[in-house]
C-alpha cells in the first residue's frame, strides 16, 4: 500500500487573485502548508492544472521544497488524481487542499493511521468535528476511477457520496479557517503570527476563543462561500 498526501492546488483564482502565492512572515501559504504536512512523514505530491500559469507559479514552489509534482487535467480533478496515482503507483490519497493553510499534522496522522488499520475495505475516509478548513478526505485510486464528474467545484461530494468512514473530532466548527477571500486571509495571517500554538487544532481553537474579534473577521463570508458552493454544483 503507497498512501500519499496530494496537495490539490492551483495559481488562478476568481475571488482572491494569486492567493496561493501570497505570503506571511516571508513565506508563502503554500510553502506554510507544505512545511505543515512535512511534519507527518508522508510522501507529498502537489497536483495542479496542467497550465502554463499554474506550472509557471506552483512548480517552483513544489522543487524548492522537495515534494513530488503532478499537473494534469484542468478542471476534472478527479481524473487529476487518477492519472497522478497511475503515474505515481499511489493506492490511497489522502487529500489536502491549497486552501487550507492551517491544515494540522494530527489530522493527517489520525487518517493515515485509520487507512493503515482498514486500507483493504476500499472505502472513503473523512475527517468531521474540525473548523472549515481543517477537514480531510482520503479515498483508493480504485474507488475514484470510475467517477464522471468534470467539475473542480465540490468534487469532495461525489467521492462521498455512498459509504464511507468517519473520523470525528469535537472541535469548534464555527471557525472559518479557509482562504477564499482577504479576510480569511488577516485570520490566518493572524494565527501564524501570533498564535504559539498554531500546529495544533486545540491550539488555534483556543487562541480564536480567546481572541474573539480575530475569529470574527471573516464570519460574515460564510454566506457568499455556501451559496457559491451550491450554485457552482449544479
Amino acid at each position: 500500500m503507497n498512501t500519499t498526501i496530494y496537495l490539490t492546488t492551483r495559481y488562478k483564482s476568481t475571488r482572491l487573485s494569486g492567493k496561493h502565492v501570497m505570503k506571511i512572515n516571508g513565506h508563502t501559504v503554500t510553502d506554510i502548508l507544505i512545511g505543515r504536512l512535512k511534519r507527518c512523514k508522508i510522501p507529498i505530491i502537489m497536483c495542479i492544472p496542467d497550465t502554463p500559469e499554474d506550472v509557471e507559479h506552483m512548480k517552483p514552489i513544489a522543487e524548492r521544497n522537495g515534494i513530488g509534482f503532478f499537473a494534469g487535467e484542468p478542471t476534472n480533478i478527479i481524473k487529476r488524481h487518477v492519472d497522478c496515482c497511475k503515474a505515481n503507483d499511489v493506492s490511497w490519497v489522502i487529500n489536502t487542499d491549497g486552501d487550507d493553510t492551517l491544515l494540522c499534522p494530527e489530522t493527517i496522522n489520525a487518517v493515515a493511521q485509520f487507512i493503515k488499520e482498514h486500507f483493504d475495505a476500499n472505502i472513503p475516509v473523512k475527517t468531521s468535528g474540525l473548523p472549515l478548513g481543517l477537514n480531510v478526505i482520503a479515498y483508493p485510486v480504485s474507488h475514484i476511477a470510475n467517477i464522471n464528474y468534470d467539475c473542480d467545484t465540490n468534487w469532495g461530494a461525489q467521492i462521498l457520496s455512498n459509504k464511507y468512514y468517519e473520523i470525528k473530532f469535537k472541535y469548534d466548527t464555527n471557525l472559518r479557517l479557509t482562504l477564499d477571500y482577504i479576510e480569511d486571509f488577516h485570520v490566518i495571517e493572524d494565527i501564524l503570527t501570533n498564535c504559539k500554538r498554531n500546529i495544533v487544532v486545540g491550539g488555534v481553537c483556543a487562541y480564536l476563543k480567546k481572541n474573539k474579534y480575530i475569529a470574527g473577521l471573516n464570519q460574515f463570508r460564510n454566506k457568499e462561500y455556501f451559496e457559491r458552493l451550491e450554485r457552482l454544483s449544479k
